[in-house]
């Protein structure tokens, strides 16, 4: 029996649960594990800061609007610059937190005719309401609308700057306009939203 030869089973042909180790299979492994980690971190970073990176529509809130006005223009129309908004029920416990990651915006070369507008989104990260309690602007020229006087919890209101050049004051090329907004916020009580534009000669 000693000139059998004995057949050695190839470790390539062997079944499913006997597969041989590959060397290129550990930086898979590697970039796998990185990854998952990395979208764990951003997961609970998230919502920890009660930030999702993106507003989606269905979080926009449009009810007591309010408009923004320079001082001598309050009386247009019969709108006043900050309505004092009040929430009804109970006295809300918790913090807001008003964020608006975009402030400024260039409206670029305007002729003296143009009227534009831009919206920036003003969101609540807190746990309270934000209320906007007052609102102006720097000047006739600029006005803005505010959807939402009172901001719940985890959602957000839009706020329209309108600006016209032919009512603004000054004869610079480049002129730079400002909206207000005070808060309840006590981190931020007030948010400068700022818009430019040169006017063509």
């Amino acid at each position: 029996m000693d000139g059998v030869l004995k057949s050695v089973p190839n470790p390539e042909l062997a079944g499913p649960g006997r597969r041989r180790w590959k060397w290129w299979w550990l930086p898979m492994i590697g970039l796998a594990v990185v990854a998952a980690a990395g979208l764990a971190y951003y997961l609970i970073s998230a919502k920890i800061m009660g930030r999702s990176g993106t507003i989606a529509a269905a979080d926009m809130v449009y009810a007591d609007p309010m408009w923004a006005m320079h001082v001598g223009m309050q009386g247009m129309s019969g709108m006043m610059a900050g309505s004092n908004p009040t929430q009804a029920g109970s006295p809300a416990t918790g913090t807001p937190l008003a964020d608006m990651d975009v402030r400024f915006f260039d409206f670029g070369s305007l002729s003296g005719s143009q009227e534009v507008s831009h919206s920036f989104i003003l969101a609540n990260r807190g746990d309270a309401p934000l209320m906007v309690t007052h609102a102006y602007a720097t000047c006739g020229c600029t006005s803005a609308m505010i959807s939402a006087a009172v901001i719940p919890p985890g959602k957000a209101g839009l706020v329209t700057v309108y600006f016209s050049p032919m009512m603004s004051a000054g004869g610079s090329e480049a002129i730079r306009r400002g909206i207000i907004l005070e808060t309840n916020d006590p981190l931020q009580p007030e948010i400068e939203i700022w818009v430019q534009a040169a006017l063509e000669q």
